[in-house]
């Protein structure tokens, strides 16, 4: 099963139907997952070939199907970063 950070899985457990930003690391090139994902229903944000991972917006739910995805490695919770 794929790897979910738990404060990020309490999140989406409390709102299924919330509208979530996530990031998906996957298994090998990440390009190559996009069209299923648009076909779950999820928004594109952006692919990093560097680091293998996807940021997708869509609901909570759909975020939690993929941890059933054998090519999803890990999800996080895509958050603002600040630099100093």
């Amino acid at each position: 099963m794929t790897e979910i950070e738990s404060t990020l899985k309490m999140k989406l457990l409390e709102d299924p139907t919330a509208t979530v930003r996530a990031i998906i690391r996957t298994d090998g090139d990440p390009k190559a997952r996009v069209g299923a994902l648009q076909k779950k229903g999820f928004r594109i944000v952006h692919t990093s070939a560097l680091i293998n991972a996807i940021t997708v917006e869509g609901t909570a739910q759909a975020v939690l199907g993929l941890q059933a995805e054998p090519w999803a490695l890990k999800i996080e919770e895509d958050k603002v970063v600040h630099t100093m």
